[in-house]
């Protein structure tokens, strides 16, 4: 999420856990166990809410990936089945955010160290937010931004190719006006789950002979498989891929993405519109679909 500061990013992003599907008894197990040999479970016994974790900007790669003499697990693993916010994206030290290539990708990470080696859980949800430049108001309809473009294409520079190509949505937060900060109006977060977890049920049939359970899952094969578009739509697809130079990677996540509007709207297949939507989520500030 990138937008002025006090447009309500943080707000948003630790609303998040609430309208996510509630933890089912071996996430919930796996989770408990993961704090118990972290020396977290305090006296909770078992944890049966989604993990949320946010750790400060200034926080080293051996706190966010694991490791140290004890290899112990870091944010990634303590946010596993949950959200792991980072505030202040492009706070974080530049080796810190890549280090996150690899946890995002294959959903483990594996620590070895001289003391031996060990392989943790790492599915989690990332979320980070970030305002659009230094001053904080590029593209505001509150203030002016005074940076120049060297100055905000130097900010954001932080945020690689790679890590940007594993990132789905892109969402751009918008300053709240005072006739709708004192609207009061807004849907409540358990009418949104109830439309996530029917998406997830749907999914979850759909998956059900695949060993996976959700569309952020599929490989290249399950892709084709389960997001075909008709003719019209794929040579769209097609012009839209040459035009932005899409990665390969890219790719497939706008066609997953596109999946999961479909199931959040119970259609059976993709449709233009979903997949407009979907490219959409993948405008980084006013720069080209990445």
């Amino acid at each position: 999420m990138f937008g002025p500061p006090g447009c309500g990013k943080t707000m948003i992003a630790r609303r998040i856990p609430s309208i996510l599907p509630k933890l089912n008894y071996k996430e919930a197990l796996d989770v408990t166990k993961i704090y118990s040999i972290s020396d977290k479970l305090g006296s909770e016994g078992f944890i049966t809410e989604r993990p949320f974790r946010s750790p400060h900007h200034s926080a080293s790669i051996t706190s966010l990936v694991g490791g140290g003499s004890k290899l112990t697990p870091g944010e990634v693993t303590l946010s596993h089945n949950g959200v792991l916010f980072l505030d202040e994206i492009l706070e974080f030290d530049k080796k810190t955010l890549d280090a996150l290539r690899q946890p995002l990708e294959d959903r483990c990470i594996k620590i070895s160290k001289y003391s031996g080696s060990v392989d943790y859980p790492a599915n989690f949800m990332l979320v980070g937010a970030m305002n659009p430049c230094k001053c904080g108001y590029y593209g505001s309809n509150i203030r002016e931004c005074i940076c120049n473009d060297y100055e905000r294409k130097r900010y954001l520079n932080k945020l690689t190719r790679p890590i940007l190509d594993r990132i789905d949505l892109f969402i751009n937060v918008k300053g709240v006006s005072y006739k709708e900060l004192n609207a009061g109006k807004g849907e409540k977060s358990k009418h949104i789950r109830a439309r996530v977890e029917m998406a997830r049920k749907i999914q979850k049939e759909r998956f059900k002979e695949e060993s996976i359970f959700c569309n952020a899952e599929m490989n290249e094969s399950l892709i084709k498989k389960y997001c075909k578009l008709n003719k019209s739509d794929n040579e769209f697809l097609e012009k839209v891929y040459y035009k932005y130079a899409l990665s390969r990677r890219s790719y497939s996540r706008i066609l997953k993405i596109s999946r999961s509007i479909a199931d959040l709207k119970n259609k059976k297949n993709i449709e233009k519109e979903d997949l407009i939507e979907a490219l959409n989520y993948r405008k980084f500030l006013d720069t080209k679909i990445i």
